[in-house]
């Protein structure tokens, strides 16, 4: 799971996979920020290849050892709220 999250801590850290290679991924920045921050902190987002990591702060509220930012994704994920982006 380590390498999967790119190194970073496995209980702040989301990331989605399957981004197209040849998109600068800054135009997805924004809106991934946005769809996770839930009126909490907003996540640090980190590029790499295919993937991208959203870091939540260390700092914020937390479900046990798990950021609430990371928990409310998880969440998100398993009600099947997928995440569209409009790049036109």
């Amino acid at each position: 799971m380590f390498r999967l999250v790119n190194g970073n801590d496995l209980f702040r850290t989301v990331y989605f996979k399957g981004f197209p290679i040849d998109h600068d991924g800054t135009l997805y920045a924004k809106h991934i920020a946005d769809y996770l921050s839930h009126g909490l902190s907003v996540p640090a987002i980190k590029f790499d290849s295919q993937k991208v990591f959203a870091v939540f702060d260390q700092r914020g509220e937390k479900i046990g050892p798990v950021s609430k930012g990371l928990y409310r994704a998880i969440k998100r994920r398993q009600l099947r709220h997928n995440m569209e982006f409009n790049l036109t």
